[in-house]
């Protein structure tokens, strides 16, 4: 792994897999709707849209016919805490495709026609969105309450249409900025191509790093929270969240412990309430982690006859973390995060996404896979039931319930969680 930070300040990073038949390139920019107001909700979103519209001085058909040329194409994500632009080539297109990241960094000239066409396209995609009706933006309205993270990535269609062309482009200059950014090439690359990028990169023009004042992700205390959305349908969406603060909680316990509760095909979720009582074929946990708080969900469907039926065996899984972990548990569930590691090496991609997303968004200490092993490796049962203990109580817990719930109430519910 090699780290620079160029005369402009730029950030670049590179993972050179000598095996690979292909190289990632990956822009992050720590932006997203955890930076936004309520007034600009969906800059961000709209912001990534735009650099498909122009590129430098390549127009959008200019930009789809170069991609298409080398075989590849540029692609952007908006989260919640940062944009991601990236790409994938054969090593014989790097420098192509390092030229569309320098034109991107740079590029602010887009015109009012520019500007109306891709507005168009994300209100049409805010539209479709809202014709899908599903349960996230419920759960984290009550999971974040009023804080930034609760709003919508793609914003909506009143703060879509308030934004102007001269506010988009300041919020690319004041984010785009030295601190906020990381170029990271992954893959088939060698020392020579590492040098000729960084001076490629380095007569690109950085932003100077200006304050930005962002409101820390905070932990509530809860009765637990619950929240009904009500919709005329039989079956239910149901999330139930815990907060988890991640000074105390580790992010490798946080990881298995997710993994022996929901995270994949033989945990305890998946076994006992899919397989063996039958009363949900989609049922997993999952984790987001912002900051110093983290998420752990629990997000499954059911029919609503059956809810009540479903929450007190939740519940008793999760009682029963707290009081011990058996072995075959963890023997299941540690190579998932040792052995497995090294298939990260096979997908260049995915390693950008995840060195990006650990190094650079959540701030953690650079570790080499043998690392990242050992450190997986030397999690004790204890660890994990004294973390269960930490998470699963009812001052941590918010309940989100989409669809028919005209028979469920929140003293039901209240009386059914034992934790």
């Amino acid at each position: 792994m090699y780290e620079f930070t160029l005369y402009n300040g730029l950030k670049t990073m590179y993972y050179p897999i000598n095996h690979s038949y292909s190289v990632s390139i990956g822009l992050y920019v720590k932006i997203g709707s955890m930076y936004e107001s309520i007034e600009n909700n969906g800059i961000t979103h709209f912001l990534g849209h735009l650099h498909f519209r122009q590129l430098g001085e390549i127009n959008q058909k200019q930009i789809y016919y170069e991609m298409e040329s080398i075989g590849a194409t540029l692609k952007a994500t908006t989260y919640k805490d940062m944009l991601r632009f990236y790409i994938k080539v054969r090593p014989k297109y790097l420098q192509n495709a390092v030229m569309f990241f320098k034109d991107l960094i740079s590029t602010y000239n887009w015109n009012e026609e520019q500007f109306e066409l891709e507005k168009a396209v994300v209100l049409n995609q805010i539209f479709e969105r809202e014709a899908a009706i599903t349960i996230p933006p419920f759960i984290d309205k009550v999971v974040w309450r009023n804080h930034p993270l609760s709003m919508e990535i793609m914003g909506n269609e009143e703060t879509i249409n308030q934004i102007k062309l001269k506010e988009i482009t300041g919020f690319k200059q004041k984010h785009f900025s030295r601190n906020n950014l990381l170029f990271l090439v992954t893959g088939n690359i060698d020392r020579d191509s590492i040098k000729w990028i960084n001076e490629i990169l380095e007569d690109v023009i950085i932003q100077e790093d200006r304050q930005i004042e962002i409101e820390k992700p905070r932990l509530h205390d809860r009765k637990p929270d619950i929240f009904f959305a009500e919709f005329q349908w039989d079956y239910l969406d149901i999330d139930i969240a815990f907060d988890v603060n991640n000074s105390v909680i580790k992010s490798e316990i946080l990881l298995v412990l997710n993994s022996i509760l929901g995270g994949g095909n033989g945990s305890l979720l998946q076994t006992h309430i899919r397989e063996e009582l039958g009363l949900s074929s989609n049922i997993y946990s999952f984790i987001e982690t912002f900051g110093q708080a983290s998420v752990l969900h629990i997000f499954y469907s059911i029919d609503k006859n059956f809810f009540y039926d479903s929450l007190l065996p939740i519940m008793q899984i999760l009682n029963c973390l707290k009081r011990e972990i058996e072995n075959t548990q963890m023997e299941t569930t540690i190579p998932f995060f040792t052995d497995d590691l090294w298939f990260w090496l096979e997908d260049p991609e995915y390693l950008n996404f995840q060195l990006a997303r650990d190094i650079f968004i959540k701030g953690e200490k650079m570790y080499t896979i043998e690392e990242k092993i050992e450190k997986f490796s030397n999690i004790s049962i204890n660890s994990i039931v004294k973390a269960a203990q930490e998470i699963f109580v009812k001052n941590n817990m918010s309940i989100a319930i989409l669809g028919n719930t005209r028979k469920i109430t929140k003293k039901g519910i209240r009386e059914l969680i034992s934790i």
